[in-house]
């Protein structure tokens, strides 16, 4: 638990995160810093009003300065590693459920828009490079994109939806269990954190990588035929 805490805080060590901070706190260090308070200000005490402005002036940031030569020369950072995710359009998902039962699938639906799934994005990431088999895969879907989709699957895709990121478990085709969970009538019972850690624990990866690993897939006959055909032909145009 405590490393996946720290290995959380390292991220924000980042150029990125390291000067936007600076550039947040700067004001409030220097109005009440000397000399810089006496240097800058007609004194170093912060009243009301400016606290007042300093809030209206977060939000006017936020909505309207996304592009700042900040955002452009350190963006935030992205995961760069190994990843093994599919990536799947509109119905090629269900046809892919129902046309291999053996594969286990852990599918994440995203919007790129959400602030959430944009943070959640290397942890499913990491997960996929730590367990993917040839039976366990991950995938994901942009339910912003492919909203008919999504909305098969009881997930909201509005701008005020509570269900971005959702994470569902197939096996044999069917859904299994999904986070955060909902009720028959699509509304979310409780709010679940996206960490390695809980995702670990409620999808039981752990177990279900062993029980995966144990019962391979069987390749049939006639794909190995095809396949070392193939072969015998590479070599004899060799």
């Amino acid at each position: 638990m405590a490393s996946g805490v720290l290995s959380h805080l390292k991220n924000f060590l980042h150029p990125h995160y390291v000067f936007n901070f600076i550039l947040s706190v700067s004001f409030f260090f220097l109005k009440v810093t000397q000399p810089f308070c006496y240097m800058l200000f007609d004194d170093c005490t912060m009243e009301m009003r400016e606290w007042e402005l300093l809030t209206f002036l977060g939000c006017i940031i936020v909505l309207k300065n996304r592009k700042q030569l900040h955002f452009v020369f350190l963006p935030v950072p992205t995961y760069s590693g190994p990843e093994y995710i599919t990536y799947f359009r509109g119905p090629n998902l269900q046809e892919e459920l129902e046309h291999e039962r053996r594969v286990t699938w852990l599918i994440e639906f995203y919007a790129a828009w959400s602030p959430q799934c944009v943070s959640f994005a290397p942890t499913f990431a990491e997960l996929s490079a730590k367990y993917t088999l040839d039976n366990l895969r991950f995938g994901k879907m942009d339910a912003s994109r492919y909203t008919s989709t999504a909305q098969g699957f009881k997930i909201d895709t509005s701008s005020w939806t509570k269900q971005l990121p959702t994470l569902i478990l197939f096996q044999n085709g069917k859904e299994i269990r999904r986070r955060p969970a909902i009720t028959p009538q699509g509304k979310v019972i409780s709010k679940f954190v996206f960490s390695e850690e809980n995702i670990i624990k409620d999808f039981e990866l752990n177990e279900l990588y062993l029980q995966c690993k144990k019962n391979p897939l069987k390749k049939d006959k006639k794909s190995n035929a095809n396949k070392q055909h193939k072969e015998n032909g590479k070599q004899k145009s060799e």
